[in-house]
This record gives C-alpha cells, sequence and structure tokens, in this order.
C-alpha cells in the first residue's frame, strides 16, 4: 500500500490527497486501512487526533472526543485556624 505523508497532508497511490489541520505524525496500515495520527497542540483541547480512511481516500472513522481534565484549572486552597 503506497502513499505519501507531507506534513498535514497524505497523498494515496490513486493521486487523490487530503488535507489536515495539523501535522500527521505516523501513519499505520491495519487491515486495509490507513490510521493516522494527527499531532496536535494539547492545551488547544483537540484530543480528536486519530482517523481511519481507506486506501482510496474515504473516511471511515475518528477517535471520539473526550473532555479533557487540566490539572492547571484547579486551586487549591487550605485554611489554617
Amino acid at each position: 500500500m503506497d502513499y505519501i505523508v507531507d506534513r498535514n497532508k497524505i497523498t494515496l497511490s490513486n493521486g487523490y490527497s487530503l488535507d489536515f489541520e495539523y501535522t500527521i505524525k505516523k501513519t499505520l496500515v491495519v487491515d486495509g486501512v490507513i490510521v493516522l495520527l494527527i499531532e496536535a497542540p494539547i492545551k488547544g483541547g483537540y484530543n480528536q487526533n486519530v482517523f481511519g480512511i481507506t486506501t482510496s481516500g474515504d473516511y471511515l472513522w475518528r477517535i471520539q472526543k473526550k473532555e479533557l481534565f487540566l490539572m492547571e484549572k484547579i486551586v487549591l486552597m487550605w485554611v489554617l485556624s
């Protein structure tokens, strides 16, 4: 299965290409499905960064969105009496 990854773009063997908002960090082919890991900024709350596409470029799935829990937003106050 041939394809070329150039930053945020994947070009498939049929010449069809897909552009993503962020850089494609890794790819893996599983049972004929190209799985892409997108390198998205952590602080942006973008955690839907794994996609599955066919060899012809059709979207099959995208990882489900999850709410992020950021420790930096929690403030603990101790009251001493």
